[in-house]
């Protein structure tokens, strides 16, 4: 917390801000990743580039061509050398205003998990309809438009819902979208095919065409895509070996004409490559993550929209339903713990000694203030050394069955736990791969269900250990207040019921409880950690920092009314107050019956206390219980799930093994949609072998 972020310093960055890039360049870089101190990837690089210039890095893999494009959006700073815009040193600039002339695609596509238009705003959230509509056109996303929802199609976790070309030309709407003065392309055609690549170099030379001013940075992965170039890079083991045109490179016979012939397909004819056989310079290297983008999250956040409002009535509608019919399989539970059902005898008598300690504890209390009354000192020394005996007794006894419920308990629910969530794991990923295209099936979801559901069925078993106890304070209570005086246990029967209910109230008050709205929120919020921690390039190149935090904040802030917090306070003080009124009550009843000559004193207080620890018991053994509501739905949900029956199940042993000689593959009249697509047709009576 108290570090300094010397690249990002978006709380207080007095650093002068640009308007436009003129110029970049690398003096003397000397770089060695964070993670990898000992390796150097730049070895004293220098290179120039102008406004509106072409330009391609070119190299083998790992030659150190994306380290540069990182170097110039800010994602490091030099070990040795400078970086500069503009003939200034970039730590001397605010790195969201570098950020923001600059737009990024990288080597894979990195979607967020929202629809195709949120994907593209990410880059630009107020970008106007014109300007969308445009980029959408430059980047050949007309294959939208045959989709049903068009731009408001969800593109699934990661983009799964779309091909690789497909997101790569998401991806490139999203930087386009900037309006940028550089446009940094890390292999932005790799991932397409020929026909899809060509229709994005179009796109691209049409932009280079008709903003001449705008500087292009490219990751060449064809010989076709840099032809045109103003001046290539030729990079190798992390130095620069040349730098020039096409065709001067190649009348060099150097680095880059070696390099061309090894990757040609047709080879060199007359020392230059052929354009068919132009093919690949560099391998591609797998980097990012998905995230939710900006637009996604605020939509998510708004609780306040109408369809958001309606999700989340239709859920509690959902779960109350459940908990009124759904009845719990014990059976289909506990046998989750059967090895260790053995255990369940101790931890139900330790409940049972448990929940009768309290009102015993009434009795030798009672007994205690009574002996006060001896006037002979030798006894009373006497009786009230013994009474403290008793109460060292209770104590180590309460011990001993404490440990042995909550110890017990424990051993079964952790057990139980820990088989519901391999179960749920390994039923994961038994299931086809239309199941995770659901959009109800995120990772994050899925992640959350085997976190959440196994540790709320375990309520249950808190739930039997107090009704035990319960059912024990109760029973001895009443038992002995009956005993001492049935006509104050009477008029103190009427106390339990309100005694349970306060006693609980404040356990639950003092534990903070949380409505299903504010765990929605911290568990979206804990997501958002998550997928922006992976994608930690993707956000910083689309300058999302400031966004994600604030819907961090939004989702942290419990989403509490004005009225909450004090409206808590009035509960603890009524639910604290009520006892004492209660107590007070049955003081003036047993000074009447005592009064009366119907009772001695000893035996109203026995049946007042007894009754009255009995409930206090009961309420603290039912609060420290789970929510049986949650339980109930986590329960329901996750049997649900695993008794879905997968079509295509790689984990199960049973079928015929094809030899490993047998190679032959056959489509024959193959028709195919996506499951939650199926309005779209992929494959139509596809036939090949």
């Amino acid at each position: 917390m108290d570090s300094k972020p010397v690249i990002q310093c978006r709380g207080d960055d007095h650093r002068r801000e640009i308007t436009s890039i003129e110029s970049m360049a690398l003096s003397s870089v000397t770089f060695c990743y964070p993670a990898r101190p000992n390796k150097q990837v730049l070895k004293g690089i220098s290179l120039n580039i102008k406004k509106g210039q072409k330009v391609a890095l070119v190299g083998e893999s790992g030659c150190g061509k994306s380290t540069v494009v990182a170097m110039f959006d800010r994602f490091y700073n030099p070990s040795q050398g400078s970086v500069t815009i503009n003939g200034e040193d970039v730590r001397e600039l605010s790195t969201k205003s570098i950020r923001r002339l600059i737009g990024y695609v990288g080597q894979e596509p990195v979607l967020f998990a929202g629809t195709v238009r949120e994907n593209v705003l990410a880059g630009n959230p107020s970008a106007s309809k014109d300007l969308l509509d445009k980029v959408v056109q430059d980047a050949q996303l007309s294959f939208v438009n045959d989709l049903p929802q068009k731009l408001d199609t969800f593109v699934g976790s990661g983009g799964n819902q779309f091909s690789g070309g497909q997101k790569q030309r998401i991806a490139i709407a999203r930087a386009l979208i900037k309006k940028p003065s550089v446009l940094l392309l890390d292999e932005a055609t790799s991932a397409l095919d020929n026909a899809a690549e060509r229709m994005i170099q179009e796109t691209l030379d049409n932009i280079k065409h008709c903003a001449r001013d705008i500087t292009m940075v490219s990751i060449a992965h064809r010989l076709s895509t840099i032809r045109d170039a103003d001046v290539i890079f030729v990079l190798k083991e992390g130095q620069l070996k040349e730098e020039g045109t096409f065709n001067q490179l190649i009348e060099k016979q150097g680095e880059f004409s070696c390099l061309a012939a090894s990757r040609s397909g047709a080879g060199i004819e007359n020392g230059h490559p052929s354009e068919e056989g132009a093919c690949d310079i560099v391998a591609r290297q797998v980097s990012g993550s998905s995230v939710p983008s900006p637009e996604s999250r605020k939509e998510q956040a708004n609780t306040n929209t109408n369809s958001l409002a309606t999700a989340q009535e239709q859920e509690i509608a959902r779960e109350k339903g459940i908990a009124k019919a759904y009845k719990t399989p014990w059976g289909r539970l506990l046998s989750y713990c059967r090895p260790e059902l053995p255990c369940l005898v101790p931890a139900l008598l330790g409940a049972l000694l448990n929940g009768a300690s309290m009102p015993v504890v009434a009795v030798i209390l009672v007994n205690s203030i009574d002996k006060f009354y001896i006037t002979d000192r030798e006894r009373l020394r006497e009786e009230l050394t013994l009474l403290s005996v008793y109460f060292v007794l209770i104590g180590v006894v309460n011990l001993v069955v404490q440990t042995m419920q909550y110890g017990c308990f424990g051993v079964i629910g952790q057990a139980m736990t820990k088989r519901m969530r391999v179960a749920l794991f390994t039923h994961f990923l038994r299931q086809e791969i239309g199941f995770h295209d659901d959009p109800t099936h995120t990772p994050g979801k899925l992640a959350g269900a085997i976190r959440l559901w196994a540790f709320r069925v375990q309520a249950f078993l808190d739930q039997i250990g107090a009704a035990s106890s319960t059912a024990s304070s109760l029973l001895v209570g009443l038992g002995i207040a009956f005993v001492s005086s049935w006509q104050m246990t009477l008029v103190m029967l009427g106390a339990i019921p309100v005694m349970m209910i306060c006693q609980a109230l404040q356990v639950a008050v003092l534990l903070g409880g949380k409505s299903k709205e504010a765990d929605s929120k911290f568990q979206s919020a804990n997501q958002l950690v998550s997928d922006a921690v992976q994608a930690a390039r993707t956000v910083h190149a689309c300058g999302m920092e400031d966004q994600l935090v604030g819907m961090y904040t939004s989702y942290a802030n419990p989403p509490l009314s004005p009225m909450r917090m004090p409206l808590q306070g009035f509960t603890m003080g009524i639910t604290s107050s009520l006892p004492i009124y209660i107590m007070a009550a049955g003081f003036w009843v047993a000074s009447k019956l005592v009064d009366a000559g119907i009772a001695d004193f000893a035996g109203v207080m026995n049946a007042f206390m007894g009754i009255l620890f009995a409930a206090m018991g009961a309420g603290m053994c039912f609060a420290t219980c789970g929510d049986i509501t949650k339980a109930k739905v986590a329960a329901h949900d996750m049997f649900q799930l695993l008794d879905r029956q997968t079509q295509i199940d790689g984990m199960n042993p049973r079928g015929a093994t094809p030899s490993t000689n047998v190679g032959d593959i056959a489509f024959k009249r193959v028709n195919f949609a996506y499951p939650f697509r199926s309005e779209v047709q992929v494959l139509q009576m596809l036939a090949l072998a």
